[in-house]
């Protein structure tokens, strides 16, 4: 079920008609349509007034949506530690790396037979590691679309 659905089915399932919520709103009946319909979403101020409306929080509304967000690739403890000792790097010291990453990805004998992620970063955006010994005994997850 996506939000525009759970949406609609909490409505109906308190007896609430449209207009009825969008008066608690402050919305037309127009933009619960256009939010039970998936044609819009409702702005957080107003998102915030459905989960009173319909005595009903997030996790509720968009654990479906969530769920499809579910993680599929792992990053296990080993990778973390690599992700940490390439942060210690400077900027020098992280282009070699990246470099001769490069040179053993465009190597067949030191490929995985699997498909390979390719992972864009956009400038500003950060994996977190934790820095406080928790690596030991963890295993950080990433959705596939990161």
């Amino acid at each position: 079920m996506s939000f525009a659905s759970r949406l609609k089915a909490r409505r109906e399932q308190l007896g609430i008609t449209q207009v009825q919520l969008a008066e608690k709103l402050g919305v037309t009946k127009g933009a619960i349509g256009n939010y039970e319909a998936g044609i819009s979403s409702p702005r957080a101020d107003i998102l915030y007034q459905v989960f009173n409306a319909l005595h009903c929080d997030a996790n509720y509304l968009f654990r479906d949506e969530m769920e499809e967000q579910l993680y599929r690739q792992t990053v296990t403890i080993e990778e973390m530690q690599h992700i940490k000792k390439y942060r210690l790097l400077n900027e020098a010291g992280k282009e070699k790396t990246d470099e001769y990453m490069e040179i053993l990805l465009g190597n067949e004998d030191f490929k995985k037979g699997e498909k390979v992620l390719e992972v864009v970063a956009r400038s500003g955006d950060h994996l977190q590691v934790p820095d406080n010994g928790a690596l030991d005994d963890m295993v950080v997850s990433y959705p596939d679309d990161l």
